[in-house]
């Protein structure tokens, strides 16, 4: 079996990083998650292009201590929760990736904080389902 490679699932996934700490919005379902710490660093490496769980890896041994083969198998596992949520998608190919030069940090499992409060206003069409007040005043169905 061959190892996955993932991309971002752009452009149904909008995503900015802030000081390590990753913002995704998953437009198709109105959920948005962060990831910080590890999940961050990840997210940078994803950034750069498709990817593998081994790349990812080695791309972040200068960023963060601990067991290679370890390593290796929590970001194959975080990949696939993200590819899950319909964050990244499978790829056909991936590109090199360069190596995060941070201080390095101990590793950490890497984990995401998915947040549903606002999937009703994130979903909302601004232009069909709005009152003449417009986003984010939602036509009853009694309004036509």
């Amino acid at each position: 079996m061959s190892e996955g490679i993932f991309e971002i699932n752009e452009p149904d996934v909008v995503h900015e990083v802030i000081e390590g700490e990753a913002i995704l919005i998953n437009m198709t379902t109105g959920s948005y998650y962060s990831l910080d710490g590890v999940g961050g660093l990840v997210w940078e490496l994803l950034q750069q292009g498709p990817t593998s769980a081994s790349d990812v890896a080695a791309a972040l041994r200068p960023a963060v201590t601990g067991d290679a083969v370890m390593l290796e198998s929590e970001i194959a596992k975080f990949l696939q929760e993200l590819h899950a949520e319909g964050l990244v998608r499978p790829a056909a190919s991936s590109v090199a990736l360069k190596p995060l030069q941070r201080e390095p940090q101990p590793f950490k499992q890497p984990v995401f904080s998915k947040y549903t409060d606002l999937e009703a206003l994130l979903l909302i069409d601004p232009i069909h389902d709005v009152t003449t007040q417009g986003w984010p005043n939602v036509k009853s169905p009694d309004d036509s």
